[in-house]
């Protein structure tokens, strides 16, 4: 079995198990891989090459970047114009009046995917960064609060972290044999904390803007670092 199948098969396993799941969250859950599952699996197209060396992971879908277009750190612009992704994409099955999804017609930026895919736009071309590295998420779901609150994985209830360690620890080993690559960057320390068990990790800020000191590394420092480990 080739890579893309086998990552589109763990992707069917990933979700039957999040689906089956039990949540104690009593907000919204989103999972665009099941309602922008087209653009998810462009993705993953794009996502394989002989070669690479470096596998990036952030945490989990931003409610203005993966949770609108299924593209790891999906920011509208960078998934259109640089990824030339654009599918159909669909609702999740019970959607927070405060946080629709609009997919592709989305007009709102996120600053963290906009900083990382403008970190990979420096080091070439959609296949020239795809040829060196890749990049996942751990979670695929996205918790929205009542108010519209995006709610991380950190901040949930003790059961419910419980419920993403065992299912996500799990298809993160499997993702990570089927990419094959040594060289492992945690974009954050939420990611480097899971990354952290498969090896030596390489921990870069995470590009939020929550992260005031993210604005002086992304996206020149980022590329550099990662050049370096490319290189190496």
């Amino acid at each position: 079995m080739d890579k893309l199948k086998a990552l589109i098969k763990r992707t069917e396993k990933l979700n039957r198990e999040l689906k089956e799941a039990h949540f104690d969250f009593a907000g919204y859950i989103y999972n665009p891989l099941e309602y922008a599952l087209e653009n998810y699996k462009s993705y993953l197209a794009l996502s394989i090459s002989e070669n690479q060396k470096v596998l990036f992971m952030g945490m989990n879908p931003g409610p203005f970047g993966m949770v609108q277009t299924g593209v790891p750190f999906g920011e509208i612009n960078s998934v259109k114009n640089y990824l030339k992704i654009n599918n159909k994409v669909g609702k999740p099955r019970v959607e927070c009046p405060l946080r629709p999804v609009l997919g592709m017609d989305t007009k709102r930026s996120e600053v963290s995917g906009a900083r990382f895919w403008q970190m990979a736009s420096l080091i070439g071309e959609r296949d020239v960064f795809f040829s060196h590295a890749t990049v996942i998420n751990y979670c695929p779901l996205a918790f929205i609060s009542e108010k519209g609150t995006n709610i991380t994985p950190v901040e949930l209830g003790k059961n419910d972290r419980a419920t993403i360690n065992r299912i996500c620890d799990d298809n993160l080993k499997a993702t990570l044999d089927i990419y094959d690559i040594e060289k492992h960057i945690a974009i954050g320390r939420y990611a480097e904390e899971k990354l952290s068990e498969f090896g030596d990790v390489v921990t870069f800020l995470h590009p939020s803007p929550r992260n005031p000191s993210s604005r002086t590394f992304w996206p020149e420092k980022a590329k550099d670092e990662t050049w370096r480990l490319i290189c190496e």
